[in-house]
């Protein structure tokens, strides 16, 4: 009998050995016995968890009820696969803390079967990641701020507006554009021409190697846009093969002065400024 217990308290003391490693290393572990549909948790519950290990749920479907609502398909479709298969399991889900947030687990198991390959016991451990996660949210929200300051600057280098003068701005357009190009083409030009309350407006066309019907269309826009601002339009760069394209398309240029060169748009206004 004396045996008997000196066997028990050792086995205590090294449980509470192993409690005490596993509140250092912010895990929990825990025993399924699949058979009864029990599982125990070690002490360190209360300290991940929040719930009093008493009070912590003793069952599969106890423990499933705590998942998030969005995570617990894909948890309790990947602890049936493990299951069946007797294998490792492995999952990531936000779980109700007893103080009524969620945090986020990692959950690793494995089964252990029978003689007859069937799962009986499954041992595992369970890890707070909510640091880690929302360090991941930082990261990927520093990302996109990287990654929209990147696209504004692109933005801006893709439709620079240069003042020669205080009343005079021009746009060298260089590439292809597109629909988005378009509108940012309109944006970039009304804005500049508010701010910088300019009278001339100059789009240098010699970069664009297709004239086409957006591109036509974009250019249209821009200079109905920039003339209700009570500016004029120059359009420069129009080489022979865009004035045909121009005029095969139909498009209507009477309103909008049209140059062969950036350098006679520059000359044009700097004569207008000094009339």
């Amino acid at each position: 009998m004396t045996e008997r217990r000196k066997i028990a308290q050792e086995l205590l003391d090294w449980q509470q050995r192993f409690d005490l490693i596993m509140s250092t290393v912010e895990l929990v572990m825990y025993d399924y016995d699949v058979l009864n549909n029990r599982i125990e948790w070690s002490d360190s519950v209360t300290k991940i968890l929040g719930y009093p290990k008493a009070e912590f749920s003793v069952s599969v479907d106890a423990w499933a009820a705590g998942i998030h609502p969005e995570d617990a398909p894909e948890a309790l479709r990947l602890l049936e696969v493990a299951q069946n298969a007797c294998s490792s399991y492995a999952v990531e889900y936000r779980f109700l803390h007893h103080a009524g947030h969620y945090i986020w687990l990692l959950d690793r198991g494995f089964f252990i079967p029978n003689k007859e390959g069937v799962a009986v016991r499954m041992l595992g451990l369970v890890q707070d990641m909510t640091e880690r996660k929302q360090a991941e949210v930082m990261r990927d929200q520093m990302q996109g701020q990287i990654i929209e300051a990147q696209a504004a600057a692109l933005r801006e280098l893709s439709t620079p507006l240069i003042p020669i003068n205080e009343r005079t701005v021009i746009m060298p357009l260089i590439g292809s554009i597109d629909s988005a190009r378009a509108s940012q083409i309109v944006e970039s030009l009304l804005q500049g021409v508010s701010q910088m309350n300019a009278g001339v407006v100059i789009l240098d066309l010699t970069g664009v190697p297709v004239v086409d019907t957006q591109v036509a269309g974009a250019l249209l826009q821009a200079a109905r846009a920039v003339r209700l601002l009570g500016a004029e339009v120059v359009l420069t760069g129009i080489r022979p093969e865009i004035a045909q394209t121009l005029v095969s398309l139909g498009i209507n240029l009477n309103d909008v002065v049209t140059l062969s060169n950036l350098q006679s748009g520059i000359e044009r206004a700097l004569n207008r400024r000094l009339a």
